[in-house]
């Protein structure tokens, strides 16, 4: 998968399996506060674009 087949908001599932990483570690990162999630009801999305900075910027820091 890559980075622009995602859509503009992502769902944990979806960081999982991009991430390549178990659920558990998912929910471990999504609870970091690397992350700013958008509430909908009870689901958790975050946007492409702040997902995006965050993975460049663990990649080159």
């Amino acid at each position: 998968m890559l980075i622009q087949d995602l859509p503009e908001y992502i769902t944990p599932l979806q960081l999982k399996d991009f991430l390549r990483i178990g659920q558990r570690q998912t929910y471990q990162l999504i609870k970091t506060n690397d992350f700013q999630a958008m509430k909908l009801g009870e689901y958790n999305l975050f946007s492409k674009e702040k997902f995006t900075n965050w993975l460049e910027g663990g990649i080159s820091g």
